[in-house]
């Protein structure tokens, strides 16, 4: 009889382990759903990049520490826009662009914005035509997901760490349980 109830606390402590992956895996803001349909407003708010668009073309930027890559498309066809010439103003504050391909510009900032949403405006020169593309760039929550996603981490390991000595509880339990009955037999 007594060894009906250690095996079934081995099953009960096997299942609860090998559940906890599953348990970690799933946390807010991570879960393994089909993702919704993305929406173009949805776009400007994406942490460290932002999208502008006009009727002849297409800008996008992204943004890693203090160096803005800005991607300008037809709007048309997406062909990358050659001979360009950007005129780009982060802030309010005018930054000079260069040129690196087709299509592909870089603009380095004086300092890695760290606060809410930051107004890009882009002027768009070109032979055949010009355009003034706005967007807006959102800093803050960029560094606001890199923190939570530490947080997320600790918590993944401390639910872990948590279901194993549970695991180990429930086998030391169930020994000494055993030990004990086979003693008295």
């Amino acid at each position: 009889m007594n060894r009906f109830f250690l095996r079934r606390g081995l099953r009960l402590a096997l299942a609860f382990l090998f559940s906890l992956p599953a348990l970690s895996l799933a946390h807010e803001g991570h879960d393994h759903d089909e993702a919704p349909a993305p929406a173009t407003a949805a776009a400007d708010a994406t942490p460290g990049r932002f999208t502008a668009t006009s009727a002849g073309f297409e800008l996008v930027g992204v943004l890693s520490g203090k160096l803005l890559t800005l991607y300008l498309d037809h709007a048309v066809d997406n062909r990358p826009v050659e001979g360009a010439t950007l005129e780009v103003a982060v802030g309010g504050r005018m930054l000079p662009a260069s040129a690196h391909g087709a299509g592909e510009f870089e603009v380095t900032l004086d300092a890695t914005p760290d606060h809410g949403p930051v107004p890009v405006r882009v002027k768009v020169v070109t032979s055949a035509a010009s355009a003034q593309l706005d967007g807006t760039l959102e800093a803050e929550a960029h560094a606001h997901a890199e923190a939570t996603h530490g947080e997320r981490s600790t918590k993944t390991l401390l639910l872990w760490g948590a279901g194993g000595a549970a695991v180990l509880a429930l086998l030391a339990f169930g020994t000494r349980r055993a030990l004990r009955s086979g003693a008295a037999a």
